[in-house]
């Protein structure tokens, strides 16, 4: 893989291989999103939850 621009799914020259690299990466995103969420809706300390909303939002 040669590197072609700044965008690192750029480096990629099959289509297939860069939209799984591009799904993994947002499914990686939503499953952190669950599970600080989860973790706001079970009691979390205030400070964490304050974090997570900043996160979140």
């Amino acid at each position: 893989m040669t590197p072609r621009g700044r965008n690192p799914y750029e480096c990629f020259k099959s289509d297939g291989h860069r939209l799984l690299a591009l799904v993994s990466r947002d499914l990686r995103i939503v499953l952190v999103a669950a599970i600080f969420a989860a973790a706001s809706f079970a009691g979390a300390h205030p400070a964490l939850r304050s974090a997570i909303a900043l996160w979140v939002s």
